[in-house]
């Protein structure tokens, strides 16, 4: 474990308003976590973030697996990810849908139109 300079330590509990033993104590628990798991850490240090994009909200699917297998393919070859993908291509259904005119339908003209939309 590398030495700890008190000098540094005083500085960054000034700072940070922290205490030293709680700052000590961070350090330990850190180099613990690394000597124990060094696969671990090595990945923590290379991942970067992703940028955010806005709020969203989860959707999970169920596709046939040879769907997935192409779907997978694809966005390997692309290196879009399998989320953005399918989020993009329901935002531009959803876009030419006119909500207003779906929910003044009645019950069966809604699965007329559903069917003959997933038949084209």
């Amino acid at each position: 474990m590398r030495t700890i300079d008190y000098v540094k330590l005083s500085l960054l509990a000034e700072v940070t308003g922290e205490a030293k033993s709680a700052i000590l104590n961070r350090a330990l628990v850190e180099y613990l976590e690394r000597a124990t798991h060094p696969h671990k850490a090595a990945q923590e240090e290379t991942v970067m973030a992703r940028p955010s994009k806005g709020d969203r909200v989860g959707v999970t699917t169920k596709v046939p697996r040879g769907y997935f297998e192409k779907l997978d393919r694809l966005t390997r070859a692309t290196g879009e990810t399998k989320v953005d993908y399918i989020a993009a291509l329901v935002i531009k259904d959803l876009d030419t849908i006119d909500i207003q005119a779906v929910e003044e339908m009645r019950p069966s003209q809604l699965r007329r139109e559903a069917g003959e939309k997933r038949t084209r």
